[in-house]
């Protein structure tokens, strides 16, 4: 028996099996358009979980106790009265180091809340870096009601060495 003659130039067989598998699914230019389709919408959805996020811890700290802008209270808002509103030891420290020149939460030790009543104290404690001790006397110059659960404050700061 004779091999069949090679075939010939643009003949269907000539480049090897008559069995050419056919490709299936999608190009590639199609993977790549759908790949970034889907990380922009990722990144839609997980902007959208944080702003949502950032607009709620917003909405929340509103009806928290607040300090204001100056050291005269806004006019005509009722003192606050009630003893049972208080601004937890960590926002007390984080005022303290705001409110002293060179000093970071981290240095400051409050042991208690502070009671958003006009002349309540605390006394807290710094530590410089250079290892010693201050006082930090905190004192409540004012607090006034301006909404139903809302409370504006202004502190003032006295350190000494211990």
């Amino acid at each position: 028996m004779s091999t069949p003659p090679p075939p010939w130039p643009g003949h269907p067989y000539a480049g090897g099996s008559p069995f050419v598998p056919q490709r299936r699914g999608l190009p590639v230019w199609a993977w790549v358009i759908g790949g970034v389709v889907a990380l922009l919408v990722l990144l839609c959805c997980v902007g959208t979980a944080v702003a949502g996020v950032v607009l709620y811890a917003d909405q929340e700290s509103s009806s928290s106790p607040t300090t204001h802008g100056g050291s005269e209270p806004p006019p005509d808002a009722p003192p606050n009265t009630d003893a049972s509103v208080l601004l937890p030891a960590q926002r007390v420290e984080q005022h303290v180091a705001s409110g002293l020149d060179g000093a970071a939460a981290e240095e400051i030790s409050c042991p208690e809340d502070l009671v958003l009543v006009e002349d309540s104290s605390t006394t807290c404690t710094r530590s410089t870096p250079g290892g010693t001790d201050l006082e930090v006397d905190v004192e409540v110059d004012w607090a006034v009601v301006t909404g139903p659960e809302n409370v504006e404050f202004y502190l003032s700061f006295t350190q000494a060495a211990v």
